[in-house]
């Protein structure tokens, strides 16, 4: 009796190791989107690792260590807590403009699910004109990453503009409608895409 009792807890113990190494083997791993800049978190870690996981869901590229320096690159991320989260990227080698957007089936505010939706167009200069104007309107490059004068956005949707220009990033991840209007720019980029960002999940 008590031999059968250990030959028990010893199937039990290595059906639990088991179990726990396959769990933690189909646990997602995924990379730090931001830098760290003189040794210290570019961001706050917590949003580092949301953002990063949305990022990585999406199968968005990291901006930050591009190694082409004659790109110049800006992308917007949507993360809207109850709805499908969504990148938009637009990219000028020179030679060429892109834009490219991505939407997954999860939530900005949960987990991101699976990727849906992947579509690349080309854009004119005419339209990369516009966008630059945008950025500068809003005076993107010297914007501070996080603007701490007020609490959260009022909807709920926490977003985020990043850019690589030549070499230099730069990135800010909530802003004050008061006092820096991303309405202009968003609205172009998502004209250029048939996302319907006013929809919210059942």
């Amino acid at each position: 009796m008590e031999k059968l009792k250990i030959i028990l807890t010893l199937v039990l113990t290595i059906l639990f190791l088991s179990c726990s190494s396959q769990t933690a083997n189909e646990k997602k791993e995924f990379p730090d989107y931001f830098p760290r800049i003189d040794g210290k978190d570019m961001i706050d870690s917590f949003l580092c690792k949301w953002y990063s996981e949305q990022l990585f869901a999406l199968k968005e590229p990291i901006l930050c260590n591009q190694r082409d320096k004659n790109k110049v690159v800006y992308r917007l991320t949507v993360l809207r807590t109850f709805a499908n989260p969504y990148s938009i990227r637009v990219e000028n080698t020179g030679t060429e403009v892109t834009l490219c957007w991505k939407e997954c089936d999860g939530s900005g505010g949960y987990e991101p699910g699976n990727l849906i939706e992947d579509k690349k167009i080309r854009l004119s200069i005419e339209d990369w004109t516009e966008i630059e104007k945008y950025i500068d309107e809003i005076n993107f490059w010297n914007l501070p990453i996080e603007d701490n004068s007020y609490d959260s956005p009022p909807d709920g949707t926490t977003g985020l503009i990043e850019g690589f220009n030549y070499g230099k990033y730069h990135i800010i991840t909530h802003w004050n409608p008061e006092k820096v209007d991303i309405s202009r720019l968003f609205q172009f980029l998502v004209s250029k895409t048939d996302i319907d960002y006013k929809k919210q999940r059942d």
